[in-house]
């Protein structure tokens, strides 16, 4: 008897960590959609998670590798994000431009319009983010230099 409560509670066992390292995982970029490519962007800026930060931004214009890119940010936003605190951030609408009017290599661009209170070293901002997100071979990414 004794051994086989010790075999139900060894397959419980595996069977939640598996459930819980399923839960943890987080969606390819490719799966996100604009929206939530820019929402995920500043949520791990404001959190100083920059490596992850990176891979939804757009590199193909800037002559940076990941670890100067990296440190950019972090000198920009602090280490952790210490320098910013975002206090609200919502998607507002989403639409459709010209992408031709950029360069690089991607199939469409949109405009993410956000709404934000945020804390830039201790400067209390509130109102409207217009961000461009482009199309890529790898999901959609953030354009420009945030």
């Amino acid at each position: 008897m004794v051994r086989k409560v010790k075999g139900i509670v060894a397959v419980a066992a595996v069977m939640l960590v598996l459930l819980l390292s399923g839960c943890a995982s987080q969606p390819s970029v490719k799966d996100l959609s604009p929206e939530e490519v820019v929402t995920q962007f500043w949520m791990l800026i404001g959190k100083g998670d920059y490596e992850h930060a990176y891979d939804l931004a757009y590199h193909a214009n800037q002559n940076l590798s990941k670890q100067a890119w990296i440190d950019k940010h972090v000198s920009m936003w602090g280490e952790k994000g210490s320098y910013i605190k975002i206090y609200s951030f919502n998607v507002t609408e989403s639409y459709p431009i010209n992408s031709s009017l950029f360069e690089g290599n991607f199939s469409e661009a949109r405009i993410v319009n956000t709404n934000a209170t945020i804390s830039y070293m201790g400067q209390n901002e509130t109102g409207e983010l217009r961000i461009v997100v482009v199309n890529t071979t790898d999901g959609w990414k953030i354009f420009g230099n945030y």
